[in-house]
């Protein structure tokens, strides 16, 4: 397991945890609401988090550049057509 301490800066470092609770919280508001949730991956530009956001139930994705796209089609091909 890597220290804190050992991790070279800069660096982000994330609690997955608290992004499993955010956006459980967040699906769960929109879901009450009758919101469709269809986020932009501009913020994190990672399939797993991208991943994570149409497992809890996001109706699919917005990118902003081609580029962005084609990472997550790439990545997210498994899931079929977004």
């Amino acid at each position: 397991m890597t220290m804190i301490d050992d991790i070279e800066t800069p660096c982000a470092v994330i609690d997955l945890d608290r992004v499993e609770r955010n956006l459980d919280r967040w699906q769960g508001y929109l879901d009450q609401h009758g919101i469709a949730n269809r986020p932009h991956i501009k913020t994190h530009k990672l399939v797993r988090f991208t991943r994570m956001q149409l497992e809890k139930g996001a109706s699919g994705i917005a990118c902003q550049k081609l580029g962005e796209a084609e990472a997550m089609v790439e990545g997210l091909a498994d899931l079929g057509p977004l």
